[in-house]
């Protein structure tokens, strides 16, 4: 089938991002090298094309013009974005962030998507682990834990596995299928950005690559106690998780949007609101004329909720660090473990990499997050105009590695679920992982609701 090509001519339009080279996701690392597009000082590529045909498939896929003008989410610049090129990552041209390649290799996604929902229903059938002790013998599948915390009555601990394990993920994985194919096949139901829009309010908490840590760390701890094999669920599971974060290093979810609902032309000068659920840059009203989400300049009240959820997490992390996170008992004898109990186990059972591991994901990763929180409310009420570019980055990293401080979570969650396994081992869950857990739940709410424009707005950038 004949390719055909996005033309492209220069326009001259306030405001243009950077375009930089995107490295091989690896390990779900990504690697940059800045690369600056090529153009002339007043003029910018733009795509004028309304249409374009993807020929990679026996199915043509009509692709919409990208909107002309973009608000960036981290500092609510607006700005104008470089044509999308394979191999490159577009950055906004004052603070920094990503802006998306925009583009979605849809005839890579569809595939990926279906092994991924394939691969996730046999994650959950087939055993992750087989453990062997006086001669009886026991299979932990993911659900494991979840079944672990509600033996012991833990519902709040067992409903964030359950979330972080199979709903978040699997229900994304789920709608970004459905999304796909309703672009490839041309059918817009009037449910589609709205189903879209939950599927993305799931992404933070999307945590399998977490758990798969948690899972391996599980195993560590057992060996001195158990006799432990890797079942063909644990081989399942890493697949699965590298064929996501090969997803995300290849779609730009942002650009989607635009499939399902192309964006409407914005007037120069006019006032405009961003969406910041689907970017869409729309005259002011009260939702968002694409996901119909309810449409703010800024997140109302972020300041007082976000401080509200920080010092809530500071008091909680007391508890969280002085009460036994689980306690295990075999043949009678009890070992009760804080965070940092454990960790010193590990260090004098010459676990030294396991030990770096866990404390820097319970120990190190908390504090970072909320001693970073509250610089940057702080930030808010003494702009720091040479620092905005490196408080953009600090939320960032905040946002980034939040999920990380749930692998203590998922560690307990395990180990509790031994109870129901011919009770080979009795892991008690403690106070400790209940507080923890709410630890991490706070952060990873308060990095969502602080509104990073507010930074910008405050030194007065966004006020020329």
């Amino acid at each position: 089938m004949k390719k055909m090509w996005l033309r492209t001519e220069p326009s001259g339009r306030p405001g243009g991002s950077a375009l930089t080279v995107r490295g091989t996701f690896l390990a779900l690392v990504k690697l940059s090298i800045s690369k600056p597009l090529a153009r002339e000082p007043d003029r910018q590529p733009q795509l004028t094309a309304d249409t374009a045909i993807h020929s990679h498939t026996g199915d043509a896929v009509l692709e919409p013009a990208e909107a002309a003008l973009k608000a960036c989410r981290a500092c609510g610049l607006v700005q104008s974005l470089p044509a999308p090129r394979p191999g490159h990552d577009r950055k906004c041209e004052r603070c920094g962030e990503s802006m998306g390649s925009g583009l979605l290799h849809l005839d890579i996604a569809l595939p990926l998507l279906m092994a991924a929902v394939i691969a996730f229903m046999i994650a959950l059938a087939v055993p992750l682990t087989r453990i062997e002790q006086s001669g009886q013998h026991a299979e932990a599948t993911p659900m494991t834990g979840v079944y672990g915390f509600l033996h012991y009555g833990n519902w709040p601990m067992a409903l964030f596995a359950f979330v972080g394990i199979v709903f978040a993920p699997f229900g994304r994985t789920v709608i970004l299928l459905i999304a796909v194919q309703c672009v490839r096949t041309g059918w817009r139901p009037r449910w589609l950005p709205r189903l879209y829009r939950f599927g993305e309010d799931l992404r933070p908490w999307a945590m399998l690559d977490v758990f798969l840590v948690g899972a391996l760390i599980s195993m560590t701890k057992l060996h001195d106690l158990v006799r432990v094999e890797i079942a063909p669920g644990l081989w399942v599971l890493m697949a699965l998780v590298w064929t996501l974060a090969l997803l995300d290093s290849l779609f730009d979810r942002h650009r989607l949007w635009d499939f399902i609902q192309a964006p409407d032309a914005v007037p120069p000068g006019a006032h405009t609101v961003s969406c910041i659920h689907c970017s869409l840059l729309q005259p002011p009203a009260q939702n968002c004329r694409r996901c119909r989400a309810h449409l703010n300049p800024r997140k109302p009240e972020s300041v007082q909720i976000t401080w509200a959820l920080v010092i809530s997490a500071v008091i909680l992390y007391i508890p969280a660090n002085l009460y036994p996170v689980f306690t295990i008992v075999s043949f009678g004898h009890g070992n009760t473990s804080t965070i940092i109990g454990g960790v010193r186990q590990l260090m004098q059972s010459g676990d030294w990499p396991l030990a770096v591991i866990i404390f820097i994901a319970s120990i190190v990763v908390p504090l970072i997050k909320l001693i970073g929180l509250a610089w940057l409310l702080v930030a808010i009420r003494r702009p720091q105009p040479l620092r905005l570019r490196a408080n953009t980055r600090l939320h960032r990293l905040i946002e980034v590695i939040g999920r990380w401080s749930s692998t203590d979570v998922f560690v307990a969650a395990l180990l509790s679920g031994l109870v129901t396994l011919q009770n080979l081992a009795t892991v008690v869950p403690g106070p400790g992982v209940l507080a923890f857990g709410a630890v991490v739940f706070l952060t990873m709410v308060a990095t969502m609701t602080f509104d990073q424009r507010l930074l910008w707005d405050a030194a007065g950038t966004n006020d020329e």
